[in-house]
């Protein structure tokens, strides 16, 4: 579930280790939205969407998978499926839930499963979703600790004393330009 050295990181992801504020500043300035013009002349937006975890050695899990893994952790032995099952039922079977929920989603939205799982979300449920942004603050406001949460050790190698911030290029091109229609 978890990575546990710098090492395997670099082997799926580009890494870049900052240490101060100037270099941050540096490796943020890369990540602005890019607009190019296409041999057609249509201007291409490449976009990017970005995660932050306040733990280096945490991988983009959905908090379903965490919950998963936790609930193994501690000798309860289940699968993904039947806790998505339980935590739908118990969903559906509570009337204040599904009363909020239809006061906030719209009809004929609130008929989809997936609207369903989109607000447990929204409300710290576990879902099988992951969030990105396109803000970097936001993901970095989710990355840093909060005020009285710094504890670190003293050994540099220890992904616990990192954040991670995930950063996803948006491919214009992959589906089609969106902006050439």
């Amino acid at each position: 579930m978890q990575e546990s050295s710098f090492d395997e990181k670099k082997i799926n992801f580009i890494h870049t280790l900052v240490s101060d504020i100037n270099t941050l500043k540096q490796e943020l300035a890369k990540f602005k939205s890019v607009t190019k013009t296409s041999l057609y002349g249509t201007p291409i937006t490449n976009r990017f969407f970005f995660r932050g975890v306040s733990n280096a050695s945490f991988k983009i899990y959905s908090s379903m998978q965490r919950c998963c893994y936790e609930r193994n952790n501690k000798g309860q032995s289940i699968l993904m499926p039947e806790l998505s099952e339980e935590i739908f039922r118990r969903f559906n079977n509570s009337k204040i839930l599904i009363d909020a929920f239809n006061k906030e989603v719209s009809q004929p939205s609130n008929n989809s499963e997936l609207a369903k799982w989109a607000f447990l979300q929204h409300f710290g449920g576990p879902s099988h979703f992951v969030d990105f942004t396109p803000d970097i603050n936001s993901a970095l406001f989710f990355a840093l600790p909060k005020p009285g949460e710094e504890v670190y050790s003293e050994d540099k190698t220890d992904l616990n004393n990192y954040i991670s911030i995930y950063v996803y290029q948006d491919n214009p091109n992959k589906n089609g330009n969106l902006n050439e229609k």
